[in-house]
């Protein structure tokens, strides 16, 4: 299924247009935007150097050709009017209390009934139409896809983001937070990583970004292997929304014994930051990992093209030599046939 990815037009026979009349509102967007550059800019540090002469090519200069810049795009235009239709392509609502993830049951808008709109149906959407360019494409709908990917793998390594139908994801919970009240969902977007970055990196999001890649570049504890080694396509939103869900049921939604959280304590913060930097580090890799394979299938097009020009060049000259012998074998046989001195 494509969704519209421009304001103005279909671009494509296969878009489908989303017409979004009622849904819920979310009051926080994932991870908030330090979430996602952070997210972002660990997923740039570990592209490959056609990745990242992929992803400076696609990405218009007011993103200053950064994925950290671009990472936020899709948050800032969804409550515009033209663009209210991608509000269901950040989250996914599964049942109360189920605890699991099934794309066919809960990758649907609950507004309108409309199939494979979730985040994990965005991602698988918005990855094919990177994967099937031309390999010189450059595009409105490509740098939007490109994009949207940018953000909605962030999306969906947001536990929350994979959370309950009944309270959106967290976001009509009321928890206390020092000694003031917000909700659930916003203490996992933002509060706590804004805590986390404010006391222990001095403010610096640079810094806090460096800390996590070398917890990366270090194995971090052998969790590295398993976040490279459970996906061998382009992306895989079913593995990644399955985890989120488990970590929302085990750590977003329960306290330290297993009771609904109201009070952020510092145990419970403590085991969130853990959560919620893993989930980071996760989501950076795997948006490096499916940016790398994308630029690899271009590439590859552009490789398998080359190689056809080459073939064709080839036999088209080989043809030619071929038509040439057997005109001069044919003139032989004449100037042989009417007394010429043949060579």
């Amino acid at each position: 299924m494509h969704f519209r990815s421009s304001s103005s037009s279909l671009l494509s026979a296969a878009c489908v247009v989303i017409a979004v009349a009622a849904f819920a509102v979310r009051s926080a967007d994932a991870w908030g935007a330090q979430g996602h550059q952070i997210t972002a800019a660990i997923a740039q540090a570990l592209l490959t150097p056609e990745a990242n002469n992929y992803v400076i090519r696609m990405l218009p200069t007011s993103d200053n050709k950064s994925l950290a810049v671009a990472s936020t795009w899709a948050d800032d235009i969804k409550n515009q009017a033209q663009w209210k239709w991608t509000q269901p392509l950040h989250f996914i609502d599964t049942p109360d209390f189920a605890c699991n993830y099934n794309y066919n049951r809960d990758c649907i808008d609950v507004g309108t009934g409309t199939k494979d709109a979730c985040v994990a149906g965005a991602i698988n959407n918005y990855t094919g139409i990177l994967v099937n360019a031309g390999p010189k494409d450059v595009s409105e709908l490509l740098q939007d896809s490109l994009k949207f990917v940018d953000h909605f793998i962030g999306d969906i390594h947001q536990p929350l983001h994979v959370g309950f139908t009944s309270d959106l994801g967290g976001n009509t919970i009321e928890v206390n937070y020092n000694g003031v009240n917000v909700n659930l969902h916003a203490f996992w977007d933002y509060s706590a990583i804004s805590n986390r970055i404010d006391v222990d990196f001095n403010g610096d999001q640079n810094a806090y970004v460096n800390y996590l890649l070398q917890k990366i570049h270090s194995g971090w504890g052998g969790y590295v292997a398993m976040w490279n080694n459970s996906c061998n396509a382009v992306a895989c939103p079913d593995i990644w929304a399955t985890e989120s869900v488990i970590f929302a049921c085990n750590s977003s939604y329960a306290d330290i014994n297993r009771n609904i959280t109201t009070v952020i304590t510092t145990a419970y913060y403590n085991r969130a930051i853990d959560v919620i930097e893993q989930r980071l580090a996760a989501g950076g890799i795997r948006l490096g990992a499916s940016l790398n394979r994308v630029a690899m299938s271009v590439n590859d097009t552009a490789n398998n093209a080359m190689v056809g020009a080459v073939i064709g060049s080839v036999l088209g000259a080989v043809v030619l030599v071929i038509v040439a012998a057997l005109v001069v074998a044919a003139l032989r046989k004449r100037r042989g046939r009417t007394g010429y001195t043949t060579i």
